[in-house]
């Protein structure tokens, strides 16, 4: 019998019916006493401990991480071979909660602490609760005949929170195909970078930072961005560029590394990300031209010296080189005879899409003007323009103007002004006398430097008249 269960003897005074009579047995008579020897043995149930920890308060994890705790229980009952053994199980879910294990058979004065574990689900990001119930029974099998006896039952509260990794987004990664651009050009753009995942404060912060090129020239400006909150974009602190210095193709990967902040947020810590499902690399191509380079091979000044006005002289022709790598990543050359100062002219000539390393001596030429006299150096300004057609495709550069010199000096020639008197009126002479004029001539060109001198002489007479053969120079 266990412990409060009830075993007696009792005599029974009973009569006795013959049916005709009935014999009074109220009379006793004493008969020697008998001894009865009576045995048996009385089992406690087990006794359970209050399962602990109760509640079960679980730290912060990350969705998909494993969040339990343990529970330890014990059979509290003496231990003096006369207490059942305790068996549990859990189960009985509610809400958020997860629960296993089982306990058999724990022996009066014994505790568990690993068999029966509670838990959270981590499937999803929240602030999760729940419950599961122990269920227990005292056990007599191996101790006692009684087998089991169920006890009651015990509930166990569990809650935890559950968050999110940051989830990194680049919404700008085709953009970095910055095409054809001319050496010496500032090339960079700003990456646009978000933290996609979702923001109800179970969310951890971003964190982004540059990696390594598989491009020496692919440049960043070493930015980084810290804390971006669930939700948040950031598109200004990370900058990417190609390094223009050198004519060629940039072509190659910038890495862009992430990770998960718990700062402020799970207390977590600094969790690595990785490139699963996330771009966190851009291709960065760029074809680097050069600018069109003219070069003025002519001998400065060009130098036409003397000539008289009114002349023709031939032009010359300016020959121009542009003088660029033929490599297929240089410009052409577009040039247009402008502007002149002094007497110089020229003939309004142009070119267009001059090859690299290649020259135009016949287009453009530059003389000076001779309808009037005087000093004509001066200069003929040439305009220049770099053409990406055909090569760069980006199209019309204005380039610095350049201007040819020139010098020559137009002349007068000299002008002679009527020889006086004329006519020569002798008068009336005497056979024999002698009557002679001298004749006044005058240069009359202008006396400005740029009139040529008179030279004359008298020639032969005619008639009656005669000369001196005179002249001057």
């Amino acid at each position: 019998r266990r412990v409060g269960s009830e075993l007696c003897i009792r005599d029974r005074i009973s009569s006795e019916s013959d049916g005709t009579r009935t014999r009074d047995l109220a009379g006793i008579v004493a008969l020697a006493d008998q001894t009865v020897n009576v045995s048996g043995n009385v089992y406690r149930l087990a006794e359970a401990s209050a399962a602990s920890p109760n509640p079960v308060a679980l730290a912060n994890v990350h969705v998909g991480d494993t969040s339990q705790q343990a529970l330890t229980i014990g059979n509290t009952a003496t231990a003096d071979a006369f207490s059942e053994n305790l068996n549990a199980s859990i189960g009985g879910n509610t809400g958020d909660a997860t629960s296993s294990g089982a306990i058999s058979g724990l022996a009066a004065g014994g505790s568990d602490n690993s068999s029966l574990v509670v838990g959270i689900d981590t499937s999803t990001a929240g602030a999760k609760s729940g419950s599961a119930t122990i269920s227990l029974e005292s056990d007599g099998d191996g101790i006692n005949s009684l087998g089991q006896t169920a006890l009651a039952s015990q509930t166990v509260n569990v809650s935890g929170n559950v968050y999110r990794l940051a989830e990194a987004t680049i919404n700008n990664a085709a953009n970095f195909a910055f095409g054809a651009v001319q050496v010496g050009d500032s090339v960079s753009r700003a990456l646009s970078i978000s933290n996609t995942a979702t923001n109800d404060a179970f969310s951890e912060a971003l964190n982004a930072s540059f990696g390594s090129a598989d491009d020496a020239r692919i440049t960043n400006n070493a930015g980084n961005i810290g804390l971006l909150a669930a939700g948040g974009t950031d598109a200004a602190n990370m900058v990417i560029g190609i390094d223009t210095s050198v004519a060629g193709m940039v072509t190659g990967t910038q890495t862009i590394l992430f990770e998960s902040d718990g700062t402020g947020t799970s207390g977590l810590g600094i969790t690595g990300l990785d490139s699963q499902g996330v771009p966190v690399s851009a291709t960065i191509s760029a074809a680097v031209f050069r600018l069109a380079n003219p070069v003025i091979e002519n001998t400065q000044p060009v130098a036409f010296g003397n000539v008289r006005e009114g002349d023709v002289i031939a032009s010359q022709a300016i020959s121009i080189l542009n003088d660029v790598p033929a490599d297929g990543f240089s410009e052409a050359l577009d040039a247009q005879a402008a502007g002149n100062t002094g007497g110089v002219t020229n003939n309004g000539g142009t070119f267009a899409l001059l090859g690299p390393s290649e020259r135009d001596d016949t287009s453009i030429t530059v003389s000076i003007d001779t309808s009037s006299a005087g000093d004509k150096s001066g200069a003929a300004t040439i305009d220049f323009q770099s053409n990406g057609e055909g090569s760069s495709g980006l199209g019309i550069t204005q380039l610095a103007s350049q201007d040819v010199q020139v010098t020559g000096q137009v002349f007068r020639l000299a002008e002679a002004g009527a020889a006086a008197p004329n006519p020569v009126d002798f008068g009336d002479s005497h056979v024999g006398d002698t009557a002679t004029q001298a004749l006044s001539l005058t240069n009359t060109a202008a006396t400005d430097g740029f009139s040529e001198s008179l030279n004359a002489s008298i020639g032969s007479a005619t008639g009656d008249a005669n000369t001196n053969g005179g002249s001057f120079n």
